[in-house]
């Protein structure tokens, strides 16, 4: 998997964080969690991509989102 779809993911999650209002740690989980899933639907991630890889290292960066929305 490359970085530029990481960014893609992460991007679709902090989206979800402020569509649904939600900022602590329990949310953003989830919304990795849905955000893969919708990302394999639409056929962006395959079998081959290792999703919880994939989640370890988005939720690596949960200091990072939350300070996105600190910042705002």
């Amino acid at each position: 998997m490359n970085g530029d779809l990481l960014e893609e993911i992460f991007s679709a999650v902090k989206a979800k964080m402020e569509n649904q209002g939600a900022y602590d740690r329990t949310a953003y989980e989830e919304f990795v969690e849905e955000a893969i899933l919708d990302f394999r639907r639409e056929g962006l991630i395959t079998d081959d991509d290792e999703s919880e890889a994939i989640k370890d290292k988005l939720m690596l960066r949960w200091q990072e989102a939350q300070n996105f929305f600190v910042k705002e």
